[in-house]
């Protein structure tokens, strides 16, 4: 006879095994629903129920990406972005050099660098 499984340890511990465990499910989760769009693309007469039922994915979700009703959480973050990549890295390495010259920008300063990376 088998009982629930308990997770032993610290608070920090449990948390860390939850947090742990949630990303890695949403990683999965995330590389499913994507199968699921590419597959239903493919579909002469896409059946969002099957499909779902065959990647293992929540059929609401996978209807509101395939009708394009919502996106990705990864591309509605890029969509907020104020700086692209580059930028973002540039950036971040003109405020290292400062740091390292013992000139750590204030908040102010890493705004105002920013507005004139963007030209605001």
């Amino acid at each position: 006879m088998h009982g629930p499984t308990l997770v032993h340890g610290t608070p920090h511990q449990k948390s860390a095994f939850l947090k742990s465990s949630k990303s890695n499910y949403n990683t999965t989760n995330m590389a499913n629903i994507e199968a699921a769009l590419a597959d239903l693309t493919l579909q002469d007469k896409p059946n969002i129920q099957a499909t779902a039922d065959k990647y293992r994915v929540n059929r609401s979700t996978l209807s509101r990406r395939f009708n394009k009703v919502t996106t990705s959480r990864e591309n509605t973050y890029d969509q907020q972005r104020v700086l692209n990549n580059i930028q973002s890295k540039e950036l971040i390495k003109y405020i290292n050099e400062l740091t390292k010259r013992g000139l750590p920008p204030i908040t102010a300063m890493v705004h105002n660098l920013t507005a004139g990376i963007i030209g605001r």
